[in-house]
């Protein structure tokens, strides 16, 4: 800032880095500010209106309000502006220029950016996800191996059945460093948080698909250049770009704590984060069954009952009540026994699993397939007919109504194959699904062969839901069926 030698106990306000569309954020400026509201300068001078800012509307206020009120002399040397000399009608448009000037800029950085995104690029290098590094030179994440120990016991809890306030007090009571603090060691600066770790945080971390070697970009946006708020944006309009780094979570892990973020739970009255929180359902009305345990109830008696039977409209259905200790040995047998079956019968297995995934025969498959291969080059034949269509009736060897006629025939003919050629990929694509999910599932079955005690992990890893049925009584016994969906295949039939 250069000021008339006429001037004198002159202080000088700098802020390098700042834009001057924003007054909040800039130190200095409001240092000024303060000065200026508490009658401690009478006079501001800038080189020009655009070092004062380049807002507009922000810009009027302070030239034909503020000052003025607190009786501040204000000159903008380029410009000619001189608050003592009366008004300067050019000043106006130049704010406004100025300030278009921002807008242009920003308009022209956003399409840049979006340019990066669309290739895969990450736009934000300076957020770096916790447990990762950014390498400049190759424009990509690194693992950062303390940090990524970390994530990997952040899903392991999460995947035993703890919700993200309770994993950030185990965090916080272990002295483990918040991404502020690490963030803060790195860049001189300090944090506000001292190293407690929120619940909103590590829920949001759960949620990161860089963990499992993604890169997600679009994931939010702001309104304007003015406004700063960060908006996320429909799954649908963000963009992800698979494999593009070295994953710290397996993919597996990531789905099973996605299920059960979904389907998240409360601890329970006494502080209980039980294991089949979560999984449980009722089989005649579908209801999430809950636990109930009285204080006075020793643990073997806690038992899972229909929440709508337990709840204000219990006449709508029965109490579907299961013990505990009986649902869990239940699904370790039977854990044990899909297992050691999928292990000694892998391929055996495999084609059960197809099978009952599948609805249609194989010889209706065949013929589906080659209703798909006739749909495809019929539709290259009426595109062919078109062509034609509009050539003969260019030349007039077809009418006007023949041809009107004749092109709608042939369109609800094409759209009718396009619809049943759409609704066979579609069905392709979800044999093709059912292939993975069965991959999947086996590799998690390898992993507990003989299984000698349950726990919230194993359980979620293995098990999407159980359906209890209710209780049917016969000839002097009491019997009771439960249906466990195991995750990705559904019902597994042991033959």
């Amino acid at each position: 800032m250069r000021t008339s030698k006429a001037l004198t106990n002159i202080t000088e306000f700098v802020d390098d880095g700042y834009s001057g569309a924003n007054f909040t954020n800039r130190p200095q400026f409001q240092q000024m500010l303060h000065m200026v509201e508490n009658g401690e300068t009478g006079i501001v001078v800038v080189k020009d209106l655009s070092r004062l800012g380049r807002e507009y509307i922000q810009m009027g206020m302070f030239t034909e309000i503020i000052f003025p009120k607190n009786n501040v002399r204000f000159i903008a040397i380029g410009d000619g502006v001189d608050s003592n000399k009366g008004e300067n009608d050019i000043a106006v448009f130049r704010n406004l220029f100025n300030d278009f000037h921002v807008r242009d800029t920003s308009r022209k950085v956003r399409a840049v950016k979006d340019m990066q995104a669309k290739r895969g690029k990450r736009v934000n290098g300076a957020l770096t996800p916790y447990g990762y590094d950014y390498c400049c030179d190759t424009e990509k994440l690194i693992i950062n191996g303390k940090q990524a120990q970390v994530i990997k016991r952040m899903f392991e809890l999460c995947a035993s059945g703890l919700g993200p306030a309770k994993i950030g007090r185990i965090f916080t009571t272990e002295g483990i460093p918040t991404p502020y603090e690490e963030k803060g060691s790195t860049t001189g600066g300090t944090s506000k948080y001292h190293n407690r770790w929120s619940e909103a945080t590590i829920a949001r971390m759960l949620e990161r698909k860089e963990y499992i070697g993604h890169t997600e970009n679009k994931k939010t946006y702001v309104l304007s250049y003015k406004n700063k708020k960060r908006i996320f944006n429909d799954e649908a309009d963000s963009l992800l770009f698979l494999n593009t780094h070295e994953p710290i979570v397996d993919e597996q892990t990531f789905e099973i704590v996605q299920k059960i973020r979904h389907n998240r739970k409360r601890p329970t009255k006494m502080g209980e984060q039980p294991m089949f929180s979560g999984l449980v359902y009722c089989y005649d009305c579908g209801s999430a069954e809950y636990l109930f345990r009285g204080t006075t109830i020793d643990h073997s008696q806690s038992t899972y009952n229909c929440g709508t039977y337990r709840g204000k409209q219990r006449h709508k259905c029965t109490p579907h009540g299961i013990r505990v200790v009986v649902l869990e040995q239940l699904v370790m047998e039977h854990i044990n026994m899909v297992t050691s079956y999928v292990s000694e019968n892998e391929k055996t297995s495999a084609e059960s699993l197809m099978k009952k995934s599948q609805s249609a025969k194989k010889s209706e498959t065949a013929s589906k397939k080659r209703d798909y291969d006739k749909a495809k080059r019929r539709i290259v034949e009426l595109d062919k007919l078109f062509m034609q269509l509009y050539e003969d009736r260019t030349l007039g060897s077809l009418s006007e109504g023949r041809f009107a006629k004749m092109t709608a025939t042939y369109e609800q003919e094409q759209s009718t194959l396009t619809t049943s050629i759409t609704a066979y990929e579609k069905e392709q694509s979800e044999v093709a699904e059912t292939f993975l999910g069965i991959d999947k599932f086996f590799k998690i079955a390898r992993k507990y062969l003989r299984l000698q005690e349950l726990n919230g992990t194993i359980l979620r890893e293995l098990v999407e839901k159980i359906v209890v049925h209710e209780k049917v009584k016969g000839n002097g016994k009491t019997t009771q069926q439960i249906d466990i969906h195991y995750n990705f295949v559904g019902v597994v039939e042991v033959e």
